[in-house]
């Protein structure tokens, strides 16, 4: 049988917690409890593993962007998208890719290749792989191809 008493006195120990928390991480007495508790565990915040860090969007928003940057942002995000990479997920890689741009970094996604189909890579041996099957982590993840095709992109 359930001690619904020793529940109750749990659930109030950890909501007496949970205010005292956020009391302490930002002292705002309009704003309700439980959305500061929110934000705080990311619930109200969806996941976004490529988004930029603080520092790394200063430097890839340092100088303006002009027609050539806009259109190579664009031409990218519409690529992502067609294989399979949400709209905010591309957003971010675009953005990411930018930031590499500008730091001349020689480093692709199997995504920009012209060998990459969703989930696999055609050319895997010259590509250094043992196996044609590549991972949705691999595929969006910088790094040197002996074998890679910008032509998608030109």
């Amino acid at each position: 049988m359930l001690d619904f008493e020793a529940i109750r006195g749990r659930a109030a120990r950890h909501a007496e917690a949970a205010n005292l928390a956020n009391r302490l991480i930002d002292p705002q007495p309009e704003a309700p409890p439980v959305s500061q508790l929110a934000a705080l565990a990311g619930v109200a915040q969806p996941l976004r593993p490529y988004r930029l860090s603080a520092a790394e969007a200063d430097v890839a928003r340092r100088a303006p962007w002009g027609g050539a940057t806009i259109a190579r942002f664009t031409a990218r995000m519409t690529l992502l998208m067609r294989r399979g990479v949400s709209a905010t997920d591309a957003d971010d890689l675009a953005e990411r890719l930018h930031l590499r741009d500008i730091e001349a970094d020689e480093r692709t996604l199997c995504l920009e290749c012209e060998h990459y189909r969703v989930g696999l890579c055609g050319n895997d041996r010259r590509a250094g792989l043992h196996v044609p099957i590549v991972g949705r982590d691999m595929a969006v993840t910088l790094r040197r191809c002996p074998d890679f095709d910008k032509t998608v992109l030109g």
